[in-house]
């Protein structure tokens, strides 16, 4: 073991310690880390509607216009990147100011007038949204006035708690939105490959646009009826290639019809996307996502994957269940691909706190191979900001007459927020496999740091340290160094 794994271990061992002290989120964590501040996705301090109505939730659809995560940003995924998830606001730049708690809003003012209040002022228009410009405490934001007690008695009297900025009257001002993700990504990585005989040394210089998602949303029947797509464009770390190879590598992202904001927050959808399996991380070098992209398709390009769907789900409030029928891989001309996938679970606000499972049943009849994976995870938060993610996963890919493969992969993260949206992130991955599912084993270490810097720009620096040992062959490859990314979105 490397002196550089050694003191990653270290580090991870110390945040243990460090966080079991306290009182201990398109990215899944940050569903936890704004658990508790339900000014995070709206206006503060909205009264409670009957359980068919209710909307709120901490599944993906909380800031994500697909269920099953990433892609365009809802209204309320917006409203959160540009409220909170900012350390800095530009008066220049004209971000939004802080929200003000709920004592110093108009409809907390007058709350016992809605009665008497103008029908067309209360359904069109909405009082003012009063704002701040100076810092605020998110602990005035939770459940500390009780609201969420009281049930509306009609829409008048729910319409009544919403104001005019807030996102729920936002998404009535256009059928048209959608949304653009950048990120450039740079690694220098020293790399050794060892057998029993010889070892080679040798160190990587990267830095390119790994990718750009342009997406689209229309709604034809207001909040019901959504057709989206989304393209992308991928960037290769590749030496040699010119930088306009970026514009010719356009690809659908995906493609779909949705209908939802039924009742008990019921949705269907069908098209061309990915369905959700366990706690999908957009760091796609990450152990677990390279184990689930060879149990897909046999190789670690699973982030260019779409498959034919189509899902039905509901997350009403605290539980949720998506199940989705897989087809054809559409990336693969020739593919034959059928199966089946759900995602279960539950999440609280106290804590942050979310169990889920995932499970994925699929089959090629073209290659005769067969995919069967299951996801066990939860999330914490502990303390103001700080969570805990961990997530289990098993792989078996067969391919009779041919290859089998199977292995388990155990994957913790950490975030520590160390001041406003900057948080030093440590995480470690172990599994029973190589990234390929081959007979060995191989672990992933990560430190460094998160910032999410103004709205719609994140910026990260980590170190990695990883060890894949091959038995069949023998080898043994080990790599570390540091890794950059700057992700811009709105």
């Amino acid at each position: 073991m490397s002196a550089a794994t050694i003191a990653i271990r270290c580090l991870l061992i110390i945040a243990l310690l460090t966080i079991s002290r306290q009182a201990l989120f398109a990215e899944p964590w940050l569903g936890s880390r704004y658990a508790k501040n339900c000014a995070g996705c709206h206006a503060p301090q909205r009264i409670n509607v009957k359980p068919a109505d209710r909307r709120c939730s901490l599944s993906c659809q909380g800031c994500h216009v697909n269920p099953n995560g990433g892609g365009i940003r809802s209204f309320y995924g917006k409203w959160n990147s540009n409220r909170w998830l900012k350390s800095f606001r530009s008066d220049i730049l004209k971000h939004d100011l802080n929200v003000a708690a709920y004592p110093k809003q108009e409809y907390a003012k007058k709350r016992k007038s809605w009665e008497k209040a103008p029908d067309h002022f209360v359904f069109e228009k909405g009082f003012s949204l009063k704002e701040t410009d100076e810092s605020v405490d998110e602990d005035d934001y939770y459940w500390t006035y009780g609201r969420y007690k009281t049930i509306a008695k009609n829409k008048k009297h729910s319409l009544f708690q919403i104001p005019k900025k807030d996102p729920w009257r936002q998404m009535a001002m256009s059928k048209i939105d959608g949304g653009a993700d950048f990120r450039w990504f740079s690694s220098l990585t020293s790399i050794e490959t060892s057998t029993d005989s010889s070892t080679e040394k040798e160190k990587q210089w990267v830095s390119f646009p790994m990718s750009a998602d342009f997406g689209l949303r229309y709604r034809p029947l207001y909040r019901n009826l959504h057709f989206v797509m989304e393209n992308r464009y991928w960037g290769s770390p590749a030496k040699g290639l010119p930088r306009k190879t970026f514009l010719t590598s356009a690809k659908t992202r995906s493609l779909y019809t949705m209908v939802d904001d039924l009742p008990y927050n019921i949705f269907v959808m069908g098209g061309y996307y990915r369905p959700l399996f366990g706690n999908y991380d957009p760091y796609h070098y990450g152990l677990a996502q390279r184990m689930i992209s060879h149990g897909l398709q046999g190789n670690s390009q699973a982030y260019n994957i779409l498959f034919e769907a189509l899902s039905v789900g509901t997350a009403p409030n605290v539980p949720y269940l998506n199940l989705h029928k897989i087809g054809n891989r559409v990336t693969n001309p020739d593919d034959r691909t059928e199966g089946f996938a759900l995602n279960a679970g539950l999440r609280g606000v106290r804590y942050g706190q979310s169990l889920n499972y995932s499970y994925w049943r699929s089959k090629d009849k073209a290659l005769n191979s067969s995919t069967e994976m299951h996801s066990i995870g939860f999330m914490v938060m502990l303390g103001s900001g700080n969570v805990m993610s961990y997530e289990g996963v098993s792989i078996t890919r067969d391919e009779p007459d041919k290859d089998f493969r199977q292995g388990g992969v155990h994957t913790l993260d950490l975030y520590l927020r160390l001041w406003r949206e900057l948080y030093l992130q440590s995480g470690y991955a172990a599994a029973n496999v190589t990234p390929e599912l081959l007979p060995g084993n191989s672990s992933q270490a990560r430190a460094g740091f998160k910032m999410f810097l103004i709205p719609g720009v994140e910026m990260s620096l980590f170190f990695e340290a990883m060890k894949i040992r091959n038995d069949s062959s023998a080898l043994t490859l080990s790599s570390q160094g540091l890794q950059s990314q700057v992700h811009a979105y709105f």
